[in-house]
């Protein structure tokens, strides 16, 4: 089993598979370590004020975060921000008013370009990236410098937040309350990029165009949720009865502009200094949403408890006959450990609970204006005038997306809630789902907004466990998740004749893979070879058969927390069991390419050589023949790997300063930790991340932060 962090070779990661080398072949460069090997700092500071009497508290808290980055460079992304919240209540205890406002600005100028790509790719033997002087290293311009683009090419994204929250509650009589919630938004953004000639070879600059984008962003929104609700004891139980409505609306603008024809590079931050500029992108929409609902639940004896709860949603996403859909929800509960027959049958059970649910939910999670017609100007003018072209075909005939869910479980606790434990099942159906269905190249949309006619159900189970081992001195407590989530199509009309035909099976996964059988490879021809289903000597798509499921399985998760006297140990475990593409998809050039951006795992050395040769790799060859087969082996099963793992996802170790100690400087507490995140990873997948399952992305960094926190 290998560390995940670095692929499961060495010394030499990754090999050039040249036959003719240009650069220097006596060099040898780990691009991994040089591209990925630096240290991400990140500093965190946080401070808060707090008082207040009985009836009215306040708290003030302002923070500043800076994070930067793995990748070479000064790169960072820094955040400021600052909170107030309010909270008061009158001396008759009837009204009681909250209020919470944040603000926070931010300037991103991380890296744009993930150089992953580049660290697993790049020949070992390309040339250094800086001369003796510290410039970048063109190699008399034969090398076309990765860090020419990730350092000249300059990002940089800002952006302000405001957010306000007020809550109002008042008790008009005896358990009837009159409330209503508030809500402001208000995001900003800009953002602007710069493409200088000096990210491209000496050769080829006398023909470069200096380019900026420039670009902004405001959205708004706001929310005000007016409610009623009624409690009131009768017999030996209480009722509470709740209406509301709820009123959001949002609105966006945004434009980017794309500036050329600047005369130097110390210019590209100035739009005035352009010859050209162009409007690339403009964007304006109104998004609204309305709600009426209401909820009952009843509650007898404490221990059983019935609840239901009705709503009607409208959302402006929607044409004019399709924008409401009409949702429920109904569920109970047996508090059974409250009975007397368990008391003085069970009583080492401190707690039992049954529970079911079913309701339906209502989704309207696609972009506005999606029923109209829309129209885009063209990219070049006829005679000085610009024109229209159709950007989107109209549906007006599509509604909300419907999610009935069912649930049923069962919550025990042992030995006075030492032991808890529960477990629970779902099945949760989704139909008339939001997609963008695909459409025939002579429509001349690429596809259209509706429903699609498919049930799909997802169904799992879930089972946690928490216990209490040591209390005391030393107190020990545990705590287990377990996850079992599986889906399947279940129903589809026409699904022969539809546009999906090719990737879904009635009765399967959605996350099937479709592709071809792999047999190996040729012992005699040292070449791929594929089943062929209709035995007529050719390859196509007519061979193609379900070959495996993407995604994940099962999760599982352990949680420990150790404390002796001042000191705590916390750490958690994750362990996944999941399928995803392999290492072969992570590249674009087959192995034995003359490509120098394509260096491959040392795998695939162990290439066929001679007839009889038992191997997964087909014998170096070139020209398309090498393509096609390559091409193949992508779309089969070979493609697809074992991408289970077992993670130290956190772990902290922190001490509280005794109270001797803390008195003695006048504070009320003090402490020091460490902590980490994704300390170590088991698995055996090939490539850089199992979670991230990509050869050509960064994986989750191993984080390492120490502090001190003090309460004054």
């Amino acid at each position: 089993l290998k560390n995940s962090n670095r692929w499961p070779v060495a010394p030499a990661i990754y090999r050039s598979i040249r036959d003719v080398f240009v650069w220097d072949t006596t060099r040898y460069t780990n691009w991994q370590e040089e591209f990925l090997g630096g240290t991400a700092n990140v500093s965190n500071v946080q401070v808060s004020l707090s008082g207040g009497t009985s009836k009215t508290q306040y708290l003030f808290s302002g923070s500043y975060y800076k994070e930067g980055s793995v990748f070479p460079g000064d790169f960072a992304y820094q955040r400021g921000s600052g909170l107030l919240n309010l909270n008061h209540t009158s001396e008759n205890e009837k009204f009681n008013f909250s209020l919470s406002t944040n603000y926070t600005t931010d300037i991103n100028e991380l890296p744009t370009l993930d150089l992953t790509n580049v660290a697993t790719t790049l020949a070992p033997t390309a040339p250094a990236l800086f001369d003796e002087n510290g410039d970048l290293n063109w190699e008399d311009n034969t090398f076309n410098n990765p860090m020419a683009t990730y350092l000249k090419k300059t990002y940089q994204a800002t952006g302000d937040n405001f957010i306000a929250n007020a809550g109002f509650r008042y008790e008009l009589v005896s358990g009837l309350f009159l409330k209503t919630n508030l809500g402001y938004n208000k995001r900003q953004s800009g953002q602007l990029s710069t493409s200088p000639a000096a990210a491209v070879r000496p050769d080829l600059r006398s023909s470069f165009i200096r380019s900026s984008g420039f670009g902004t962003g405001t959205v708004k929104t706001w929310i005000m949720e007016p409610q009623a609700e009624f409690t009131r004891q009768i017999r030996k139980g209480t009722i509470s009865v709740l209406v509301g409505t709820s009123f959001q609306e949002t609105k966006k603008s945004g434009e980017v502009k794309s500036a050329s024809g600047f005369s130097s590079d110390a210019l590209l931050k100035n739009v005035d200094a352009a010859s050209d500029l162009n409007i690339s992108f403009s964007d304006a929409y109104q998004y609204r949403y309305a709600a009426v609902l209401g909820r009952i639940n009843y509650n007898f004896k404490d221990r059983y408890i019935l609840n239901l709860t009705a709503r009607r949603d409208g959302s402006s996403r929607f044409g004019p006959d399709r924008q409401f859909g009409n949702f429920g929800a109904a569920g109970a509960a047996w508090i059974f450990s409250s009975e007397d027959f368990i008391k003085n049958r069970l009583n080492y059970l401190s707690f039992g609970k049954l529970r079911t649910s079913y309701g339906s939910t209502g989704s309207d999670n696609i972009n506005n204006y999606q029923y109209l017609d829309s129209y885009t100007p063209t990219e070049y003018a006829y005679r000085g005038t610009t024109g229209l072209i159709p950007s989107r075909l109209a549906n007006d005939d599509y509604g909300w997306e419907s999610n009935r869910k069912l649930e049923a479980a069962v919550e025990m606790g042992f030995i006075e809630d030492r032991i808890l434990f529960s477990a629970s099942y779902y099945n949760n159906r989704s139909s008339n789902q939001l997609v963008g269905y695909a459409l025939p190249v002579i429509t001349g949309q690429p596809f259209i907004q509706k429903n699609l006619p498919a049930t799909v159900e997802n169904t799992g189970w879930e089972f946690e466990l928490s216990t209490v081992n040591l209390k005391g001195v030393v107190s020990w407590t545990s705590a287990f998740n377990m996850s079992v989530p599986r889906n399947k199509l279940i129903k589809y009309p026409d699904l022969e004749n539809s546009t999906n035909a090719n990737g879904l099976v009635i009765g399967k996964s959605l996350n099937i893979v479709v592709g071809y059988r792999y047999l190996g490879v040729h012992p005699l021809t040292g070449e791929y070879s594929f089943e062929d289903m209709n035995a007529d000597g050719m390859l196509n798509q007519d061979d193609y058969q379900v070959i495996g499921k993407l995604g994940a399985d099962g999760f599982l998760g352990l949680s420990n927390s150790i404390t002796f006297k001042g000191l705590q140990l916390d750490f958690f475990v994750q362990a996944v069991k999941q399928t995803q593409p392999g290492y072969i998809r992570s590249f674009t050039s087959y192995p034995g390419s003359s490509d120098v951006n394509n260096s491959q795992p040392v795998v695939v050395l162990n290439r066929w050589q001679f007839p009889g040769d038992i191997t997964e790799i087909e014998r170096f060859r070139r020209g398309t023949a090498a393509t096609e087969s390559y091409g193949n082996l992508i779309q089969s099963d070979r493609s697809l790997a074992d991408a289970s793992y077992l993670r130290l996802k956190s772990f902290q170790l922190a001490y509280t300063l005794p109270d001797e100690w803390i008195n003695k400087v006048k504070i009320q507490s003090a402490r020091v930790f460490v902590q980490g995140q994704n300390l170590f990873t088991i698995t055996n997948y090939i490539g850089l991340d199992p979670e991230s399952h990509s050869s050509m992305r960064l994986p989750p960094l191993r984080t390492i932060t120490t502090g001190i926190q003090i309460s004054i």
